[in-house]
């Protein structure tokens, strides 16, 4: 199975710390509110799945988020709402065959909210998280 190790960034505090090595499971079916591992700019990254395709999105200066008028109950994964690095017009509406995805630090990550990362399609989900194997003291299962 494949091994991601989180060197370094933010983007998925608090669930996710650098330093933490996570085993992947190789699968491309994702679902909303899953994190997904895939490749920008040749690293492998971690994000979760906001809105699928046809899904519009909505985000207020506040930094809480909205799915088809529908506010996401965020409370469980994100320590703090914040509208972060956007540069994009809403209502957006998420393309055919694309994933809108969103880092859990949501002051720091970089993300579908900004226009030089975008949507990700399909296609490019390498993965999902399995287990966080180390360290050993937060040994997490995620399971499917």
């Amino acid at each position: 199975l494949p091994v991601l190790r989180i060197t370094s960034g933010h983007n998925m505090e608090p669930g996710f710390q650098p330093g933490d090595i996570i085993l992947l499971t190789k699968n491309d079916e994702v679902n909303k509110g899953e994190i997904c591992a895939f490749y920008f700019n040749n690293k492998l990254l971690l994000r979760r799945v906001i809105a699928r395709e046809g899904d519009t999105v909505e985000i207020d200066e506040k930094g809480y988020v909205k799915v088809n008028k529908e506010f996401l109950e965020e409370d469980g994964y994100i320590s703090e709402h914040a509208l972060g690095q956007c540069d994009i017009d809403f209502p957006f509406r998420v393309p055919s065959g694309q994933l809108f995805v969103m880092g859990d630090n949501r002051d720091y990550a970089l993300d579908s909210r900004a226009t030089n990362f975008g949507c990700i399609s399909q296609e490019e989900i390498f993965g999902k998280p399995l287990a966080r194997i180390y360290p050993f003291s937060n040994l997490t299962w995620y399971g499917f």
